[in-house]
């Protein structure tokens, strides 16, 4: 999945970052519902389906949060495997 885009948001730095390293939250902005089983603070499993028309199919991905620098940045990258 490749998202890209600009947006601005209407709310301070604080709360931007609290709610991007808040999986939970994060969750809710993804398009499909992705079911988010929560592994540690900085770790967790997604699964979700993807696709379009009936090309479906399901992944799942472990997520881990690295390179934290509250509140200016976050680099979410897949966990080895």
């Amino acid at each position: 999945m490749h998202l890209s885009g600009e947006t601005v948001i209407g709310a301070g730095r604080q709360r931007v970052w609290d709610t991007i390293t808040d999986p939970r939250q994060v969750a809710g902005c993804v398009p499909g519902q992705p079911k988010v089983d929560i592994v540690d603070d900085r770790s967790m499993k997604v699964t979700a389906v993807v696709g379009s028309g009936f090309m479906r199919t399901t992944v799942v991905v472990d997520i881990r949060l690295t390179e934290l620098e509250p509140p200016r940045a976050q680099l979410p990258q897949p966990a080895p495997s």
